[in-house]
């Protein structure tokens, strides 16, 4: 029952996707996104039409645990309803189409209810595996992954080991998960520790990931990041400089350019 119910709700997914598809925009994005297959769907449809898929799915995982005697524990039934919902999202994951890619990663937000400190697995093989461009690495660090890490804030230490990776998607994403961070608690020496790693790295990607966290960081932090950019600027590139001076006053960007 559960599994038929599962493939007849991916099929109807896949349809919904294709029915909201765009010649045009299929065009525009296959232009940036290379490694994966192209439908043509907006980013404002997919979330639509993940709300609305996911809503479904989570409704029938539910009255299906319950109905079954064996699992009369809430937490238990959670964690086969979150396994469920993963396992559905990678197998969209491993079509390599990037819009069922970033709606499962909409999806992955959507559960952020049934998060559990082990998930942490599950997501890095999702980054290292599945997550191909900068739009979804920023939807996932900024979503899953930061609820995740907000959750269980002590994986924030192995969300730092991901700077020395070797796929830029990781190392960007490394950067990108602690934007919400910094905003909601003062973390900056996590910040300036993941920057003194990523300034060195050379892939405009990953520059730009610091150079925004760098520019969150100063909106409540500026002197702190403003002093980190003028001892570090022969380290950076000029383009994780601009981004991370971009919303100072101009006398301090002039002097930070010079």
């Amino acid at each position: 029952m559960k599994d038929e119910f599962i493939k007849e709700w991916t099929i109807d997914l896949k349809n919904e996707i294709m029915a909201n598809s765009c010649e045009e925009r299929k065009k525009a994005t296959e232009r940036f996104f290379k490694l994966e297959k192209i439908t043509g769907a907006r980013a404002p449809i997919l979330r639509k039409i993940s709300k609305t898929y996911y809503r479904n799915l989570e409704k029938f995982l539910k009255n299906y645990y319950k109905e079954l005697h064996e699992y009369k524990n809430k937490d238990e039934i959670n964690h086969f309803i979150k396994n469920d919902i993963y396992n559905t999202c990678n197998n969209l994951f491993e079509e390599n189409f990037y819009e069922y890619n970033y709606l499962s990663l909409i999806m992955l937000h959507s559960a952020k209810k049934y998060y559990e400190k082990e998930d942490f697995e599950f997501f890095s093989k999702v980054l290292s595996s599945y997550v191909k461009n900068w739009a979804s690495c920023d939807e996932f660090s900024l979503h899953a992954f930061y609820e995740l890490t907000n959750k269980y804030p002590e994986l924030l230490d192995e969300v730092f080991k991901l700077t020395t990776s070797e796929n830029r998607w990781v190392q960007r994403s490394s950067a990108v998960t602690l934007i919400y961070h910094i905003k909601r608690n003062d973390v900056r020496e996590r910040v300036f520790k993941t920057a003194d790693i990523l300034i060195l790295q050379r892939d405009v990607m990953v520059e730009k990931g610091i150079g925004w966290l760098l520019k969150v960081t100063a909106n409540n932090y500026q002197e702190d990041v403003y002093n980190y950019v003028l001892n570090n600027k022969d380290k950076m590139t000029r383009t994780t400089l601009r981004y991370a001076i971009e919303k100072m006053p101009q006398e301090l960007r002039k002097e930070a350019m010079s």
